[in-house]
């Protein structure tokens, strides 16, 4: 209990009331009631008042009483220009780090189905060569010599056509066998250009359109992701800044406090010069404006750390002045809920993260199918052609370019590929039950996220009703302070502890209407309402 002296009246002293500890602007023994001061009442003019006053005038304290601006109000006001909860969103989501990287992975991703595609297209191949071979002594045929006939058909011996008492072995038309020196010409250079046209028939069947299934599904996760990377970072940017927006009025309450404080330790030591009051009253103020103090530093390093937090999500240059732009005192429109089973139903149907695991799996189950096709035999058609000089086709070698070519089809089974397909496929299989059990894990997940969003929005509403009777009652608390003030029944120390009611009422209010924004944000992100700021896929 602090019992204080304040100066009266027209510079008369007057004795003032004991204060009751934590009942600041309590009507006491004597003073008039508040119900008897209220606004418009006819009302007599109190002892002291000066002759000819009006009933509504106060006494000569007054100017003391005058309304002050809410310093909360006014340091949280918004500002032209200043950081909205959008705005913060956007500029997060323009600059995060982790949308970055899924947009990398999304260009890999397109780069890979096109390499599908063109893994099954008919493969051609072009080669060109030279080859020096070295000389080789090359043999003829028959002692070095070889015999034929000028035309074709049944061989005969008869008259020689030059001299008719000789024998000869003469051709169909009587022309005489000749003999001719022959032999295999060796060919130490050897170009050839060639081409070779490979078709993967089976492929078509077994690998191609599962193959290019599974990397549209891998892009189309990816791509999800991307998007459920940016709700979060939006999500996350927006919380932030109702954070810091929170730390700075807790920073003004804080400052309040230490006011309050000082002006308590004011009084405490007028009454104590007077003897109303003892050491220890002083010294047990004393240690209310330390911890005051306390308290006013550890809010100022909670806002800077939250300031901190918010350029760090927004990667906001360090001379960026933030400055408030969300009126976070008026609230928000809160629609209609439906019940929590409903709303964990529309997330499981909304929520990208889930439409991504849904994609992965499928790619999976592509890849397993893919995979599942090396049991079978390949079937490739294949084509060549070779321009060579000499050709290897044509005997006997020629030096000159012939040009060749071959087409046909072709069965190869590897039996070894068999076994090592049975283990690929177990894993193939395994990855694609880890993602389903990933995926129920995360329906888990988002049930408790929406099943914790939605109790925070349903307290929200009472929250800011209590707050709001709160603020109504430190009002009205406050103006019958300053009233007996005016009348030199109330301390200063009164007024200021009625002003900082107010002010943390005002505060409880902040966090109330803070408390429903964050509880909208959550539940919005919760239940994948936020994916529409996207647009349709």
């Amino acid at each position: 209990m602090l019992t204080s002296i304040v100066l009266g009246l027209l510079g008369a002293p007057t004795v003032a009331f004991a204060q009751p500890a934590g009942q600041p602007g309590a009507a006491q023994p004597g003073a008039a009631q508040p119900g008897a001061a209220q606004p418009g009442a006819a009302q007599p003019a109190p002892a002291g008042a000066q002759p000819g006053a009006k009933p509504d005038e106060l006494g000569p304290g007054e100017p003391t009483t005058a309304d002050k601006p809410d310093p909360l109000l006014v340091a949280l006001a918004p500002q032209p220009g200043g950081l909205t909860l959008d705005g913060a969103a956007r500029e997060a989501i323009a600059t995060s780090a982790q949308v970055r990287a899924k947009e990398i992975e999304i260009e890999g991703s397109d780069g890979a189905v096109s390499q599908t595609v063109v893994q099954f297209f008919p493969r051609l191949t072009l080669g060109a060569s030279y080859t020096r071979l070295s000389d080789v002594t090359s043999g003829g045929l028959g002692g070095g010599a070889i015999v034929g006939a000028a035309n074709e058909g049944a061989i005969t011996v008869g008259p020689c056509p030059n001299d008719a008492t000789t024998q000869c072995a003469l051709d169909s038309q009587g022309t005489p066998l000749q003999a001719a020196a022959f032999s295999f010409p060796v060919l130490l250079n050897q170009i050839a250009f060639t081409a070779n046209l490979t078709v993967p028939i089976s492929d078509y069947f077994l690998r191609a359109t599962q193959a290019y299934a599974a990397a549209n599904h891998n892009s189309s996760a990816l791509e999800l992701q991307a998007d459920a990377a940016r709700l979060q970072a939006g999500a996350d940017a927006k919380i932030t800044t109702l954070n810091w927006i929170l730390a700075k009025g807790q920073v003004v309450v804080a400052d309040r406090s230490v006011e309050q404080a000082k002006s308590q330790l004011a009084d405490a030591k007028v009454a104590k010069d007077v003897g109303n009051a003892s050491v220890a009253d002083v010294m047990r103020i004393e240690a209310l404006l330390a911890q005051a103090d306390y308290t006013a530093a550890e809010a100022r390093a909670q806002e800077s750390v939250a300031e901190q937090r918010l350029r760090i999500i927004l990667h906001s240059d360090p001379g960026r002045q933030l400055a408030i732009g969300v009126d976070v005192l008026t609230p928000p429109a809160t629609p209609a809920l439906p019940s929590q089973d409903d709303l964990v139903r529309e997330a499981i149907s909304n929520r990208l993260e889930l439409r991504a695991a849904d994609e992965q799996k499928q790619s999976l189950e592509d890849v397993e199918s893919t995979t599942s096709a090396a049991y079978y035999p390949r079937i490739d058609g294949f084509a060549d052609a070779n321009l060579a000089n000499p050709n290897q086709r044509i005997f006997p070698s020629q030096d000159k370019f012939d040009f060749t070519w071959d087409v046909g089809v072709r069965l190869t089974w590897t039996v070894n590929d068999t076994f090592s397909t049975l283990g690929s496929t177990a894993q193939a299989r395994a990855r694609t039950a880890a993602v389903d059990s990933q995926r129920q894990l995360l329906i888990e997940a988002i049930r408790n996220e929406v099943v914790q969003a939605y109790a925070d929005v349903a307290k929200s509403r009472p929250s800011i009703e209590a707050a709001d009777r709160g603020v109504i009652a430190a009002e009205e608390s406050l103006r019958v302070t300053k009233k007996l003030f005016a009348f030199g029944k109330a301390t200063g120390t009164s007024v200021a502890d009625a002003e900082t009611s107010v002010t943390q009422a005002r505060l409880r209010k902040l966090s109330a209407h803070v408390g429903l924004h964050a509880a909208l944000v959550r539940l919005d992100h919760a239940i994948g309402r936020d994916a529409r700021t996207l647009g349709n896929r």
